[in-house]
């Protein structure tokens, strides 16, 4: 299995603007609301102070591909396979794709 994560990554960049903003919550009952609350959750755990605009980008791209492929490990297909030992081996990766150089970095997690 392979999640792949990329720079410059638009939903990530909304999630570090809402998570700054002190205004009332948004709309939770919008989808891109619901589908973007646990990053805005995880940017507002994350110490970006002394981060460039684009370092935090990256940060938080970064941090969410660990989120999302420890999500995948505990899922329960993949516990399923590999509880069982005469199942084929089921590997989990997580990568980030630099959109400007078109390469791939593993993110060890």
């Amino acid at each position: 299995v392979i999640l792949v994560g990329h720079t410059n990554c638009g939903g990530a960049m909304a999630c570090i603007e809402a998570a700054k903003s002190t205004a009332a919550k948004p709309d939770a009952s919008s989808p891109l609301t619901r589908w973007l609350g646990p990053l805005t959750a995880l940017v507002r755990s994350l110490d970006l102070s002394a981060c460039s605009a684009s370092e935090a980008l990256n940060k938080v791209v970064e941090a969410n591909i660990i989120k999302q492929v420890d999500n995948i490990c505990k899922s329960e297909p993949i516990t399923t396979a590999w509880a069982d030992p005469d199942a084929k081996k089921v590997t989990v990766h997580g990568w980030m794709y630099d959109l400007a150089e078109g390469r791939i970095k593993e993110i060890i997690v």
